[in-house]
């Protein structure tokens, strides 16, 4: 998926709304799926989702292991030439798959869970909501947010205001990140690690499109090695201007003061609103 996935889509399952029927059918037939040529898209794409969420293709089942599972799941038991009925009725009690007594497994397992739960969506987000998971009940809300935050790793665009006659060059958060950090609690910022970083500016020949050009990409990654932090700058290949390369020097010498107040803070190393307002500034004095 794109970096930019929509407040919600990062953690949706995929449509395959650009996928045509055939390459769909070609993806089923190779997870053992018996795919008839007069199936729909929809009910392709319902099947594709089955592969997606991991569900068991029963198609390759023996009768036995199926008669086990219907057991199991205390639905109606098989009688012969049956097949085709348990397959089906295994797939509609997969589609209401429930677990009533999740809080009550043990914190360590619970929280290995929720770490492959977030480890499906994209390495990098841009102003995500919650995933749902945090949001059935306040209990989960508070151990699965911590794992989130911790994981991910955040875009946030830095862009440059239009300049007003000879004043200073200003920047600005842009409207998407302003909104995700502003409704972040302040515990949860603290628990962010990884941030990637997007410089744009405005070119005067592109005035009319509004056409936002990135300059430089900044990762940041808060670890535990010695220094505290990793931090990469990038600048852009196809916008080039004079003094780029020089910039971006002085750009990641002046983020790493920085990290290294940040990492001074102790073996939490907690980011803080306040933070991400001082890289701005950084930018800003940057571009002066």
């Amino acid at each position: 998926m794109a970096p930019f996935n929509g407040w919600d889509e990062y953690w949706q399952l995929d449509k395959y709304e650009s996928t045509v029927k055939e390459e769909l059918k070609t993806r089923l037939r190779s997870e053992g799926y018996t795919v008839p040529n007069r199936m729909l898209k929809g009910e392709l794409v319902q099947m594709q989702q089955r592969v997606d969420c991991g569900h068991i293709c029963y198609e390759k089942c023996t009768d036995a292991e199926l008669q086990r599972f219907v057991i199991d799941r205390r639905l109606t038991p098989m009688t012969p030439n049956s097949h085709y009925a348990a397959k089906m009725a295994l797939m509609r009690e997969d589609a209401r798959l429930r677990f009533g007594r999740f809080v009550n497994l043990p914190a360590e397992l619970r929280n290995r869970i929720y770490q492959h739960y977030v480890s499906e969506f994209d390495d990098i987000l841009t102003t995500p909501t919650q995933p749902p998971l945090a949001r059935v009940c306040k209990q989960l809300h508070n151990e699965v947010l911590p794992v989130f935050y911790r994981s991910r790793k955040f875009h946030i665009v830095f862009e440059r205001r239009p300049a007003r006659g000879s004043g200073p060059t200003t920047f600005r958060m842009d409207s998407r990140t302003a909104l995700f950090l502003t409704s972040l609690s302040k515990e949860s910022i603290a628990e962010i690690r990884r941030l990637h970083v997007r410089v744009n500016y405005v070119r005067v020949e592109d005035t009319r499109s509004n056409e936002w050009r990135w300059i430089y990409k900044c990762n940041l990654k808060l670890d535990n090695s010695a220094t505290g932090y990793r931090l990469k700058v990038k600048p852009s290949k196809k916008t080039y201007f004079r003094n780029q390369d020089a910039m971006a020097v002085e750009l990641k010498r002046r983020f790493a003061k920085v990290y290294k107040v940040i990492c001074a803070r102790g073996s939490t190393k907690m980011l803080g609103l306040a933070d991400i307002h001082t890289l701005r500034r950084v930018v800003e004095e940057v571009f002066e």
